[in-house]
Formats: C-alpha cells, structure tokens, sequence
C-alpha cells in the first residue's frame, strides 16, 4: 500500500486438498478444519481487508475448481469449499456492484500442479477427460511447445446478458459489467455451457 496506493486486483488463490478413498468417514475434524480455514478464510479476510483499498473498476478474482460443480467423492471436503467459493463470489459481486467493483471466479479444469501427486494416491489417470487433454508429464515438461496444444474442439465464450449492467464500470478494461454472473452460472470450467 506504500507503494501503490491502491489494489486494482485482487486474486483470492489458495487451497488445501487431500484425497480420502473412504469419503466422509475418512475425513477427520483436523482434515475438516484445515481444509475450510484455507480455502474459505483466507478469501474471506482478503477480501474484506482490502474492500477499502480497491477503487470503482477494481476487481476481485477467486479461484473456484470444476469440484465446486462436479464433485468428486474422495475430495468431499475440498469440493465443498469450491461450491462455497462459487456461492461466496455471486453474492459479494452483487454486493460491491453499487461501488463498481467486479468479482469474478476462475474455474480451472485439471491442471497439474505440485498439489496434485501429494494429494492424490494415483495420478495416472490426471486430466485425461479434460477437453485440452492435459494429463500430467513424466517428467514434468511445462510449458508444453504451442504446436502440443490443440484443443480437440473449439472452446466459445458465454452468452453475453442484453440488459446493461447496472452500476459503474472501468472504461478501460472490457468486461461483463459488475452485475452480469453468467460467467459463474453458466460457463464450465472447461468451456462449455452446462445445459438447464
């Protein structure tokens, strides 16, 4: 804050994930709590800190997974924070609308991150049903050549809402608007539109 004076953006991205072949029953308190405090907490906590120092046409950006709306069993406690972090995003965008502040929520589809082989007992299988079809390296090659990546369909963009959106917006950055969720409600992590 010394420095710049202001957040122009904010990027809530942290979690805790730690698969249980037993679902619920082999998920512990400790496990339970742990995961809750980082992945929901500490976005929280950003947040409201720093409200007072994002100015009209700021943003906040949390990071939810493709768990928050197609969860997996053995992630049951992790999946239930990323549904929260989705819940959490469309109610604090329609409160900052009037401020003109835009919140938003990215949904990565499987990436391979350090995370993932700690976490997951077998990893062979990582990413494969993803559109990108990135399962992970052996050994680890990122960033893959640009001739690799080839979607094996086009990947388009959400419907854009016809009623403007209600409240300021930043005339430099093109956006959805503050009010506009379709990004959240509509588009799947890996590009596509869910049906109903």
């Amino acid at each position: 804050m010394a420095e710049f004076g202001r957040i122009d953006v904010l990027v809530n991205n942290a979690a805790f994930q730690m698969a249980q072949s037993e679902g619920i029953e082999g998920i512990s308190t400790e496990q339970f709590d742990r995961t809750m405090r980082t992945n929901l907490y500490g976005m929280f906590w950003l947040s409201k800190l720093s409200l007072p120092h994002i100015p009209a046409g700021g943003s906040i950006i949390n990071t939810t997974s493709v768990q928050g709306y197609k969860p997996s069993p053995h992630l049951l406690d992790y999946a239930t924070t990323k549904g929260a972090i989705v819940a959490f995003t469309q109610g604090l965008a329609q409160n900052l609308a009037e401020r003109g502040i835009r919140v938003n929520a990215v949904a990565p589809g499987p990436v391979w991150t350090p995370l993932i082989p700690s976490t997951l007992p077998d990893t062979s299988e990582f990413g494969k049903q993803s559109p990108l079809g990135l399962s992970p390296p052996s050994p680890p090659r990122w960033p893959r050549p640009m001739s690799s990546w080839r979607p094996r369909r086009r990947v388009t963009s959400p419907p854009r809402s016809s009623t403007p959106p209600a409240g300021p917006r930043c005339p430099d950055v093109p956006s959805a608007g503050p009010t506009d969720l379709t990004s959240i409600r509509q588009v799947h992590p890996h590009g596509r539109i869910p049906s109903g």
